[in-house]
């Protein structure tokens, strides 16, 4: 569920944040973006990758035990 797309005149780094535990994933985006991080989200490890196609976030934080590979 990517959640944002980071405007090219946005010079504020992008996070991923992977797990497959929605109110988790929200939390911390609320967490990151209130540090003034852009945040795009992942429900799984396919979704992940995806979204870091599209995105090329600088950063990463993913669950290390998700159902979906």
């Amino acid at each position: 569920m990517m959640k944002e797309k980071k405007n090219d005149n946005d010079d504020r780094a992008m996070i991923l944040v992977v797990d497959d535990d929605e109110s988790f994933r929200s939390l911390l985006r609320l967490f990151l973006e209130n540090h003034g991080y852009v945040v795009c989200e992942a429900g799984d490890g396919r979704e992940a990758l995806r979204v870091f196609a599209e995105q090329e976030p600088q950063l990463i934080l993913m669950d290390a035990d998700m159902p979906v590979p």
